[in-house]
């Protein structure tokens, strides 16, 4: 009885939203606008949303917290598998967890080398230019 009651509140309420985008005009009507350009490299070309630096800055600063969320996942995840052994008595699962811990070992340095090398081969590509 709940469910069907959300679902015709869900209704009710998405018909009262697109009675109002009628009379206010489409949101997603686009057919009076002319583009500037029809050739989409335009857009893509135009390199002045990069250049701002407080666009770079929060660019910057979103990517250092990926990369430091991701780095202590990486030490917790070790941590828990370091105790996950003390705690262990079958040999086979201490085998496991070994296992288990060198594969997210390995997938932590490809992930954040990454950087690293695109970051090498950006520095040699502005020496070389």
């Amino acid at each position: 009885m709940k469910k069907l009651v959300l679902m015709f509140f869900l209704i009710g309420v998405l018909l009262l939203c697109g009675g109002c985008s009628e009379s206010s005009g489409d949101a997603f009507d686009f057919s009076s606008v002319e583009p500037k350009d029809i050739n989409p490299w335009t857009y893509v070309q135009d390199t002045s949303i990069s250049v701002d630096p407080t666009l770079r800055g929060v660019a910057a600063s979103a990517s250092e917290l990926g990369i430091t969320i991701g780095i202590i996942g990486i030490v917790f995840s070790i941590f828990y598998m370091i105790i996950r052994i003390f705690f262990t008595k079958s040999a086979q699962a201490k085998e496991e967890i070994k296992r288990e811990a060198v594969l997210k070992g390995l997938i932590g340095i490809m992930l954040f080398s990454i950087p690293f090398w695109l970051g090498l081969f950006k520095y040699f590509s502005e020496l070389l230019v």
